[in-house]
């Protein structure tokens, strides 16, 4: 009997691709969290509400809510004018991290695989 092979759909090459892509971004998560756990706040994972999670957004995203109490001081005294992500970033980079891998993870939207692998990874 022989082996008929059928070709992929256009959805199962779709789905495929975007399996691919998650992983691929999963990865970029993990490795900017590794930045975070050496550069960033002690207890940054704990200061991240999930429920109020937005990577398009620049008071919301993971750097933002890492870095919004210090923000919230900063701005409060000096009017610095730079959104939490902002002030987060320039600590990050003060403390002589790379944030190239930060930018990769975070620059996304409420609909990228960014925000779906920030909300599994602070799931784990």
């Amino acid at each position: 009997m022989a082996v008929v092979e059928r070709e992929q759909t256009v959805t199962e090459v779709l789905i495929e691709h975007k399996e691919s892509q998650f992983e691929q971004t999963l990865q970029q998560v993990r490795e900017a969290a590794a930045v975070l756990d050496e550069f960033g706040p002690d207890n940054w994972r704990d200061r991240i509400d999930l429920d109020y999670l937005d990577m398009s957004d620049g008071y919301c995203c993971v750097i933002a809510q890492a870095y919004k109490p210090e923000w919230e001081h900063m701005n409060s005294t000096y009017s610095i004018g730079t959104s939490p992500y902002g002030y987060g970033m320039n600590e990050l980079r003060e403390k002589g991290a790379d944030t190239r891998k930060l930018d990769q993870a975070c620059n996304g939207t409420l609909f990228t695989p960014q925000q779906e692998a920030w909300e599994e990874y602070l799931s784990e």
